[in-house]
């Protein structure tokens, strides 16, 4: 018995050893090439949001309610603040890319990444929802009736992610006032 026992743990040790091994070597092998596409997804998150701006500038002292902003730049003209923040939505953390304009109204959002329902939260990421974001200034909410004033029009039956979106927009609002003291 004892034999035995020793036996299968120098199995197990052996092949959760040889496991380790084979994903480190993975993982050396592919981390460039991740990081290389998440910065390419992040350029082009911050073109979508803010298509005029050619330069993004990273500015220091981001907001702790945020994860970076930039002062984005045509030809040394200030086109706007590209601000990445995230939420806590239904699923987890929605990843939120927002262009805000000189006048403090919103360009465009992008979502960036999330773990939204397949079917509900997960079309937060459709044109029809988040262009409902463009041209609307801090402070608005989120209407399950239709959006009216300065209110967008929650996804039905996904209205914990609607909510999130919403306050990560208005948390990048507050965030490029307060980086770039919009007029």
């Amino acid at each position: 018995m004892k034999r035995e026992f020793l036996r299968l743990t120098l199995a197990l040790t052996a092949v959760t050893a040889a496991t380790a091994l084979l994903l480190g070597a993975a993982n050396a092998v592919t981390a460039d090439r991740i990081a290389q596409r998440q910065e390419e997804a992040r350029q082009a998150a911050m073109q979508a949001v803010l298509p005029d701006a050619r330069d993004f500038e990273p500015l220091s002292g981001a907001p702790d309610a945020v994860r970076a902003v930039y002062a984005a730049r045509s030809g040394g003209t200030l086109c706007g603040y590209v601000v990445e923040t995230a939420a806590p939505g239904f699923g987890g953390e929605i990843a939120v890319t927002v262009g805000v304009l000189p006048d403090g109204t919103v360009a465009g959002v992008e979502i960036t990444s999330h773990a939204e329902t397949a079917g509900l939260g997960a079309r937060c990421t459709e044109n029809g929802f988040l262009s409902q974001f463009a041209g609307l200034s801090a402070g608005f909410g989120v209407s399950k009736t239709g959006a009216s004033g300065n209110a967008i029009d929650a996804i039905s039956g996904a209205t914990v992610t609607s909510k999130a979106v919403a306050g990560a927009v208005n948390a990048a609002i507050g965030a490029a006032a307060q980086m770039g003291g919009l007029s």
